[in-house]
């Protein structure tokens, strides 16, 4: 008797879930071109596109059913688009900011409100300096050795705490701080060129 509650169980939420797979297929059939349409707006570049469309129906699977009574769906997956697209707007401008201000106090003993103004200065570059200027850093960041180079892009790119990549890289926190600093004064030498601009 129990075991056929539970096989009924089952087979009532494998049907509710190909239903729930039904209707995704269906909105995601319906909007996925002017979803993507908006995606490249936004981005202006295919690659980003993609990835902010993949992210963009992600989101959408996971809150899908919070969508399946609302009255503008469309809005509520652009608004979803809108808001991942600045989040990652965001986090470039955060990794950037890092870095630089890393290496600038790395070398001198500015006070934030000069590091900041240092950062507005950078922000108004044009775009193919600013592309110059990454393709400067991903190849500084290669000259890095292997351990110097782990350390810096879990603290200053993905917002590692000390003691966090102590624990990953299993070294004592004294070492990440003394290999992240000799990392930084080694980009630093290198971007020389980029920081006086």
């Amino acid at each position: 008797m129990e075991n056929t509650v539970t096989s009924e169980h089952d087979q009532s939420a494998k049907t509710k879930n190909a239903e729930n797979r039904k209707m995704f297929d269906a909105l995601y059939d319906h909007y996925k071109s002017d979803v993507y349409r908006f995606a490249v707006y936004l981005t202006k570049n295919r690659g980003e596109a993609e990835e902010l469309f993949q992210d963009t129906w992600l989101r959408v699977a996971k809150n899908f059913l919070k969508a399946v009574n609302m009255k503008k769906v469309k809005s509520w997956i652009f608004t979803i688009t809108s808001n991942l697209y600045k989040d990652s707007l965001r986090k470039k401008r955060v990794r950037r900011s890092f870095l630089f201000q890393t290496m600038e106090q790395a070398g001198n003993n500015q006070s934030p409100r000069e590091n900041a103004r240092s950062m507005d200065n950078l922000s108004h570059t044009d775009s193919s300096e600013q592309l110059d200027i990454g393709r400067a850093i991903s190849q500084a960041l290669t000259k890095l050795p292997e351990q110097h180079r782990q350390i810096f892009v879990l603290k200053e790119m993905a917002g590692f705490k000390y003691s966090e990549i102590s624990e990953i890289l299993k070294l004592p926190e004294g070492t990440v701080k003394s290999v992240l600093f000799r990392a930084v004064k080694k980009l630093r030498l290198d971007l020389k060129a980029y920081s006086q601009g």
